[in-house]
């Protein structure tokens, strides 16, 4: 059994995931939704590639399943999921009720079992074998939510059993195991073993400074080899956008640097030879939103086109000249420049300035913060590309925006083209 993809961070660190594959996340208790949201992710992807799963739910009663997952997923997910449910691709076991098996639940597919280690084990190989004689080539994902749970009422040698036999029949069943497991309540020596046990470990954590937390996660055991195991240990801050699940990029090293450099004099704030000027987002906000309301829709888009046209080639002409970089070294830095300035994040992109085309995918500061919207509000962004495309390549380019977060997109999309003389 092989998948295309499940989280792009996963799919980093485990290549094209195969079957008999244990992934375990060590989360605390800042982070425990959002662990609890990211193996559900996980599973939604797994089922979109055609699998299904059995949920071991240890803490969440059957009566709030289906709220709980209309708070986490879109309308469309929710319907792939409990399709996925009434055609008996997938099973919930709820351990909260002392139902017998077959009592169940009013829901197709959800099920009250009596919580004890043994029932569990019955009920995943049972409903196992039910899922394969309908779909024998299913591909197949336990997954336990949580251990945490078990713990408390099992003990942690009694858990370990569990999670070592199911990690076992995932193994010679080629499917995949998934839990996780809330650091801030056991031993270390309970959470040493379960990373010895599982294949694939990510750990999600939070790093307070001062009365600011900042959620973040790495990778602490993977079973992959060069280059992907080079990144792990290193710690990624994340979000959640429209159920998707964002890396960002390790910045810590870039704002160290930024520290060391910033001096303040005079009223002002420089950093190396340029002075700034730090303020809240909702200060822009604020800003672009008035300029709207006084110009209007298209007056401001052409405000914003030379407005944002002229920031993207100084700074692109600005690394030029300081750092003498050309090509697609200067597109990326130039990029990135923007990026660690909290404008957004980089999804993917197509094409290249030598072409004559480039369209990239954005996750955009502005657009998400800006709330919803019935027009497209990256005007600003889309110039600034426009600008750092000319600065690249010695050429006028033209940069629409096709797609946008605050109209309820999934992601804000830009196209450029060389603009073709009159």
């Amino acid at each position: 059994m092989m998948t295309e993809k499940m989280v792009e961070f996963i799919d980093e660190y485990l290549g094209v995931l195969s079957g008999g594959t244990s992934i375990l996340f060590i989360c605390d208790s800042f982070t425990l939704n959002d662990a609890i949201t990211l193996n559900l992710l996980v599973g939604i992807n797994f089922l979109k590639q055609g699998g299904g799963g059995i949920v071991i739910g240890t803490s969440l009663p059957s009566s709030m399943v289906n709220e709980d997952i209309q708070t986490r997923f879109s309308p469309k997910d929710v319907d792939l999921i409990w399709q996925a449910f009434n055609v008996g691709k997938c099973y919930y076991l709820d351990t909260t009720l002392n139902n017998t098996f077959h009592k169940g639940s009013s829901l197709k597919g959800v099920l009250g079992i009596d919580n004890d280690p043994d029932r569990i084990l019955f009920e995943v190989s049972y409903l196992r074998e039910k899922i394969k004689n309908v779909s024998p080539d299913t591909p197949l994902m336990i997954l336990y939510q949580n251990f945490s749970s078990s713990i408390l009422d099992f003990g942690s040698k009694t858990v370990l059993k569990i999670f070592r036999k199911l990690t076992a029949n995932v193994k010679r069943w080629g499917d995949i195991i998934m839990g996780l497991v809330n650091r801030d309540i056991h031993d270390p020596i309970i959470l040493n073993a379960l990373i010895h046990l599982a294949d694939f470990v990510v750990e999600l954590r939070c790093e307070e400074g001062g009365s600011l937390k900042q959620p973040y996660f790495r990778v602490l055991k993977s079973p992959v080899s060069e280059p992907s195991s080079a990144n792990i240990y290193q710690r990624y801050a994340y979000l959640f956008s429209n159920n998707t699940f964002l890396k960002l990029p390790a910045l810590a090293p870039i704002f160290d640097d930024f520290k060391r450099r910033i001096s303040y004099r005079e009223g002002k704030i420089l950093i190396g030879d340029r002075e700034f000027l730090i303020t809240p987002l909702s200060t822009f906000l604020f800003l672009f939103k008035e300029l709207e309301k006084t110009l209007g829709i298209n007056e401001y888009g052409k405000f914003m086109e030379g407005f944002g046209r002229k920031l993207g080639l100084e700074i692109t002409n600005l690394f030029k000249s300081k750092y003498g970089l050309e090509g697609s070294d200067l597109l990326r830095e130039t990029l990135n420049y923007f990026l660690i300035r909290g404008w957004g994040r980089l999804i993917k992109r197509e094409g290249s300035p030598e072409s004559g085309e480039f369209k990239i995918y954005n996750f955009m500061t502005i657009s998400y913060y800006y709330g919803k919207s019935n027009h497209k509000v990256c005007a600003v962004v889309g110039s600034i590309l426009a600008g750092i495309l000319e600065g690249v390549t010695g050429k006028r380019w033209i940069c629409n925006e096709t797609h946008c977060i605050a109209r309820g997109d999934e992601w804000c999309v830009f196209e450029a083209k060389i603009e073709q003389p009159p």
